[in-house]
């Protein structure tokens, strides 16, 4: 229904090969002579024929079979105007209050000077004009003047508003032909749907309860719920086909996989003090830098920053006050953040985004800070630094409380954004593996299982850190730290017993490492290592170091699991 990528002035210019933009819905409906949908049913009742007037109907859709039902769309009548799904990201993209009106969450005063919204704070019912709700912010919508700024994606999206203003709003909603979403019947002849199947369901059952045109406030949260299907919808779409990461491009046109990454093969860091050393590279590892693996296990980091970090700084949605450290003096203040700084650090869509801005490697070495409405930013964490040991805080009174030996201050300092990650990339790479792969696949040692084994900087340094925010203060024994300053890794290593099966070297060859999730299909992996299949083909030949002289020394490094 709208191209998300297209600047505005290419739409139907000669340079723009697709032509896409904002759709024209009852024009496309008028063409194409689409008929609505109006029942919930799927099967007429006590049939097994579709239902004339749902979403499989054979009137609407075209006969089930025929090239039409490929083809021919419908649509559902909302009854009442909504933004159309792009333009509404749009709105939410220029401001998270705009969104927070219209699901009723915030109250704001429409201010005609700026030809915006202020957020109300403090009780609504004693400010004059204030108001909150789909209706309210639809009223004032047409008055409102998005304000430009250095941004030239945001430029891009109130382009995009002013240039489609008769197409900003959808009273009619399309929905896709039958034959790309139709139900069949699993072994026990039940009727299994599409999943989109449900959220039409559901957008029609919405509109259903408002009546035809109203556009009374009563009806702001059916209206607000109707929107949100409509988004769901366009989401599930846009998902299947755009860009590089959509459905289409990731699993037909391209030969990655999610929880993957593929890198160039370093040179392996062999020093150590002993075969037993935590840091040294073992021949059923693979190193793979920060970056690489929360961007493999990104649904896992995610879980993990939230449980060690954000969990415990913002522990309330619902206020903008939260506590942070001052890294002047190191202690913990109550300071006002934005919701725009608050969801930064709360919400998924923040979250990745800094995992993304992971790829500037002068980031990495910056204190993790947020930044309060008076304009100073505060340190979301602090680390006592004693060399081999790191201890985690929050102020240097938790610090002189419960550490056990004397303080220097100098050693306190703002967690840094490679400190932060590495400790998510060490907790979700714990009992994981992964598949080292190496295209073309022409023999068993170009794909190989390796335990994941997470490099920080090159050098790092093996330290015990100790978590003063948890009940006992539990230590975790961390081994490849970062020392700040030193060279990232960002590459991967692979055991030279693993060179020879992969057919790799080091002038630039590349491999794929395949995240393993699932913690079944882990113990699966960690099973396989264990036992001789993973050292020995079916012909009794060692996979493992192919063409090396094997002496003793080296099989039983190779073997000590």
């Amino acid at each position: 229904m709208a191209d998300p990528v297209l600047k505005p002035n290419q739409v139907g210019s000669i340079n723009d090969p697709v032509n896409i933009a904002i759709m024209d819905v009852p024009a496309f409906i008028g063409r194409r002579q689409a008929k609505p949908v109006t029942s919930l049913l799927a099967l007429e009742p006590s049939t097994n024929n579709y239902h004339p007037d749902g979403l499989y109907s054979e009137l609407v859709f075209g006969m089930v079979g025929s090239p039409e039902r490929m083809v021919q769309f419908g649509y559902v009548d909302l009854n009442t105007p909504i933004f159309h799904p792009k333009i509404f990201k749009i709105i939410c993209q220029l401001g998270g209050l705009y969104k927070d009106i219209m699901s009723g969450a915030a109250y704001a005063i429409f201010d005609p000077v700026i030809k915006d919204f202020k957020r109300v704070v403090g009780d609504p019912y004693t400010q004059p004009g204030a108001g909150t709700g789909f209706t309210y912010f639809l009223n004032h919508f047409p008055e409102m003047s998005f304000q430009t700024t250095a941004s030239s994606k945001r430029d891009e999206r109130i382009e995009v508003i002013k240039q489609y203003q008769e197409r900003l709003l959808l009273t009619r909603y399309l929905v896709e032909p039958a034959g790309l979403r139709d139900a069949v019947n699993d072994s026990s002849g039940r009727l299994v749907q599409d999943d989109i199947n449900k959220i039409y369901s559901s957008l029609i059952a919405i509109a259903r309860s408002i009546p035809n045109g109203n556009r009374s406030p009563l009806f702001d949260t059916a209206r607000y719920q109707l929107q949100s299907k409509a988004q769901e919808i366009y989401e599930y779409l846009e998902n299947f086909l755009d860009g590089k990461t959509g459905f289409v491009q990731a699993h037909f046109a391209r030969r990655n996989v999610a929880g993957g990454t593929r890198n160039v093969i370093t040179a392996a860091t062999m020093i150590a003090s002993s075969p037993e050393d935590p840091q040294l590279l073992k021949a059923d590892d693979v190193m793979v830098g920060v970056y690489q693996t929360i961007k493999g296990c990104q649904l896992h980091a995610n879980h993990a920053y939230f449980t060690i970090f954000g969990k415990t700084v913002f522990k309330s949605d619902n206020v903008e006050q939260v506590a942070l450290s001052d890294p002047a003096t190191g202690k913990l203040v109550y300071v006002t953040i934005s919701p725009e700084e608050r969801d930064k650090w709360t919400t998924i869509e923040g979250v990745d985004k800094l995992i993304n801005q992971m790829r500037n490697l002068d980031l990495r070495k910056k204190p993790v800070m947020v930044k309060a409405n008076d304009g100073k930013p505060y340190a979301l964490m602090l680390v006592y630094d004693e060399g081999d040991t790191i201890a985690l805080c929050r102020s240097i009174t938790d610090l002189e409380q419960r550490w056990p030996r004397k303080v220097h201050k100098d050693r306190l300092r703002p967690m840094t954004y490679i400190e932060m990650f590495y400790l998510i990339a060490e907790v979700i790479a714990t009992g994981k593996h992964g598949l080292v792969t190496r295209y073309p696949v022409i023999e068993q040692g170009s794909s190989y299982v390796a335990k994941l084994h997470v490099v920080s900087t090159t050098p790092s340094r093996m330290v015990n850190v100790v978590d003063l925010l948890l009940p006992g203060a539990p230590t975790y024994p961390m081994r490849q730290y970062p020392i700040i300053g030193s060279s990232y890794m960002d590459a991967m290593m692979v055991h030279g017993s693993k060179l020879s099966g992969l057919g790799g070297d080091h002038d630039g060859d590349k491999v794929s490492l395949e995240i393993v999730w699932g913690t079944d299909s882990n113990d699966e992996c960690a099973h396989y290592l264990e036992s001789t299949k993973s050292v020995l083909d079916t012909d009794l030949r060692f996979i493992t170091g192919s063409g090396l002289y094997l002496n003793d020394i080296y099989l039983r490094n190779l073997t000590r699991s």
